[in-house]
């Protein structure tokens, strides 16, 4: 597939990714948000893949900690992002 050129699974329900439709070499992570089937993709701002799977984990247990406390994940809904 073009639009992900580069991808690697960290663990079951994250992946880190480089976008093909861009021009920087800038790393993704999507996430599995769990008890559903949504994901959450973040911009992990760094072209180093290191530090990229480091943000992943951290942004990962952003996650995790704010569905247990029952904090919002999605600052928006969807309906709103593609009004």
């Amino acid at each position: 597939m073009a639009f992900v050129p580069d991808s690697q699974e960290l663990k079951s329900g994250l992946i880190i990714f480089r976008r093909g439709d861009v021009r920087h070499r800038r790393w993704y992570c999507r996430i599995k948000v769990p008890g559903g089937d949504r994901y959450k993709t973040v911009a992990l701002k760094t072209s180093d893949i290191e530090t990229a799977r480091e943000r992943a984990f951290d942004h990962d247990a952003d996650i995790r900690f704010r569905i247990k406390h029952e904090v919002p994940v999605f600052n928006r809904p969807f309906s709103q992002v593609t009004a």
